[in-house]
């Protein structure tokens, strides 16, 4: 009789203990936010401020607090102090900070950040809208009209240390992007002095006069000044009347020139024509009272409407 002997032979597979890796933390913009300061004036004698939002996508660990810290380029020309937005050759001045006080520039180097602190979300996620204050710097004349702009990259650094400072240099860091915008449209506006004929006993000599009006246009704006018929309907037979009315009449004329031979009217050969420089532009107007019959004593006027066209 034979034996046989069964031997179960077990084996055990001992591998090394691995770890999951935990998911890396990071912030990013994924599109280019924009900062728009819509319409302003061609010559913004005060600042215009506005306020956008960077929106920042995070993602990490599940229920993982984070520190993130944003820095922003200078843009247009490398120019930080201030920044500027471009139209062309022509520059408009302005600003972007991290705080709504507007004292804290938003930049690339150190103290110059905006910083935040948010907790991920059970799934590992958050959106977190970092604002951004911005300012069209007041005092600037000569401003052409258009669409200024600049485009500027950052970046958000995001720490898992959120006691550790955005100066540290510590954290994964993600590309932004941001568009800041303003536009100028063409405008003008003008202002007319009145122009007063001296004293005159009689209308036996040629009496002159002449006054001026100053014209503010946008740079690089053409434009034309007219001067209408006033009392008489007509800019080519001009008449004061007594206290300002009918019958009693006085004849004048208005003139573009010192010499008096250039008639300042309300038609295309005789309108004022110039370009605006984004300054006021001083403009003088010529009158004259030519030889007539003397009428009754009195105060004689007429009232003539400016229109400046661009």
């Amino acid at each position: 009789m034979t034996l046989r002997a069964l031997i179960l032979l077990s084996t055990l597979l001992v591998l090394p203990w691995m770890a999951m890796p935990a998911s890396a933390q990071s912030c990013s913009s994924g599109t280019t936010a924009t900062l728009d300061f819509a319409n302003i004036a061609a010559n913004p004698t005060v600042q215009t401020d506005v306020t956008g939002t960077l929106n920042l996508t995070c993602t990490g660990s599940a229920n993982q607090s984070l520190k993130i810290c944003v820095f922003l380029n200078a843009g247009q020309d490398n120019a930080l102090s201030p920044r500027v937005l471009a139209n062309g050759t022509a520059r408009l001045n302005y600003q972007i900070y991290s705080d709504a006080s507007r004292t804290l520039v938003l930049g690339p180097g150190n103290n110059q950040y905006y910083e935040a602190q948010v907790t991920l979300s059970g799934g590992g996620t958050a959106t977190v809208p970092i604002p951004l204050y911005g300012r069209v710097i007041a005092g600037q004349t000569g401003l052409a009209s258009g669409t200024y702009t600049s485009t500027m990259g950052g970046r958000a650094v995001t720490d898992t240390n959120t006691g550790r400072s955005c100066n540290s240099g510590n954290g994964i860091s993600q590309s932004i992007q941001l568009t800041a915008s303003a536009r100028i449209g063409a405008s003008c506006t003008i202002v007319a002095n009145d122009l007063a004929f001296p004293s005159a006993s009689g209308l036996n000599a040629n009496i002159n006069g002449s006054s001026t009006m100053q014209v503010t246009c946008t740079n690089n704006l053409p434009y034309n000044i007219k001067l209408s018929g006033g009392l008489s309907g007509n800019a080519a037979a001009r008449l004061m009347g007594l206290q300002g009315n009918a019958p009693g009449v006085i004849q004048y004329e208005l003139f573009r020139d010192s010499g008096r031979s250039q008639a300042w009217g309300d038609s295309t050969a005789t309108q004022s024509s110039g370009t605006g420089n984004g300054s006021a532009q001083v403009l003088t107007v010529y009158g004259r009272i030519p030889v007539q019959a003397t009428p009754p004593a009195g105060d004689y006027k007429d009232t003539i409407t400016a229109t400046v066209e661009y």
